[in-house]
């Protein structure tokens, strides 16, 4: 990739610290790091979520009686030891 006027460059302090200020949306705070052979540092947006959202994303059905229930506001219906 060749750098462009766009392109910004960043320079890191004598701690090998640098400012993502200028990039990246703002509603991210975390991210995953993984470097290339090359040098070339990928960051990837993270979130963390917990064990019970993990088990209901991993159910598609019980996702969808998750979403159904909060529209027609009866969250008594909802089985939730389907996530066992």
């Amino acid at each position: 990739m060749s750098a462009t006027t766009n392109t910004p460059i960043v320079e890191l302090d004598s701690r090998r610290r640098l400012s993502l200020s200028k990039v990246g949306h703002p509603e991210y705070t975390r991210y995953f790091l993984h470097e290339e052979p090359d040098g070339t540092i990928v960051l990837t947006p993270a979130v963390v979520m917990t064990a019970f959202e993990a088990k209901v994303i991993a159910h598609p059905e019980l996702a969808r009686r998750f979403e159904e229930a909060s529209v027609d506001d009866d969250w008594e219906e909802l089985d939730l030891e389907a996530l066992d």
